[in-house]
C-alpha cells in the first residue's frame, strides 16, 4: 500500500520537475518587472502632485488623501505632507478632519510612533461623525489598539478598545 501511495507522488514530482514547471513563475516574472511598475507608480504620483500645485483650494483634500493611500503603504516619509495638507484643507468639514486625524493615527502607527497615534486617535471629536469617517476612525484605532494590545503591559484595555471598535465598525 505505501508503494502505491509514494509511486504516483514521485511520479507527480518527476513530472514537474523534468517538464520545466515553476509553480513561481508567475511570481518571478512580477517581481522582474518591479521597476517597471515602480516607475508607472511614480507616474501617477507626479501627476497627483503636479495637480495638487494647481487645483482650487476646494480639491486639495481629496488629491492629498489620494497621495497620501498612495504612499501610505509605499513610502512613509512622504505620507506626512499628504497627512498636513490633509488636515490644512479639511476647513470646516467635521468628516474631513476626521478621516484626515485618522490617516495621522495610521501613519504614526505604521511608523511604530505609539504614543504619537495613541495621542492623535483619542484627541479625534467624533460627535456627528458620518458613516465614512467613523469606518476609518475605527479602522485606524483597531488597528493601533490590537497591536498595542500584544505589546503592551495594559493588554486588557487595548483588547477591550480594539474588540469595541470592531464591533462598532461592524455596525455601520
Amino acid at each position: 500500500m505505501k508503494i502505491r501511495l509514494f509511486l504516483p507522488s514521485s511520479v507527480i514530482f518527476f513530472f514537474l520537475f523534468c517538464t520545466g514547471c515553476n509553480p513561481y513563475r508567475e511570481l518571478d516574472s512580477v517581481l522582474g518587472d518591479k521597476d517597471s511598475y515602480d516607475k508607472a507608480f511614480e507616474q501617477q504620483m507626479d501627476l497627483l502632485k503636479s495637480d495638487l500645485q494647481n487645483c482650487p483650494a476646494s480639491e486639495r483634500w481629496g488629491i492629498s488623501k489620494r497621495l497620501f493611500d498612495g504612499y501610505v503603504h509605499y513610502k512613509l516619509d512622504s505620507c506626512q505632507r499628504y497627512v498636513d495638507a490633509m488636515i490644512e484643507s479639511s476647513g470646516d468639514d467635521v468628516q474631513k478632519l476626521i478621516i484626515s486625524k485618522a490617516s495621522q493615527t495610521k501613519l504614526y502607527y505604521r511608523m511604530s510612533y505609539y504614543t504619537d497615534a495613541i495621542r492623535v486617535f483619542e484627541s479625534i471629536a467624533t460627535s456627528g461623525i458620518g458613516s465614512t469617517a467613523l469606518i476609518a476612525w475605527c479602522s485606524a484605532g483597531a488597528r493601533l489598539y490590537s497591536t498595542l494590545s500584544m505589546q503592551s503591559i495594559d493588554s486588557l484595555k487595548y483588547n477591550n478598545g480594539c474588540r469595541r471598535l470592531t464591533e462598532l465598525m461592524w455596525e455601520t
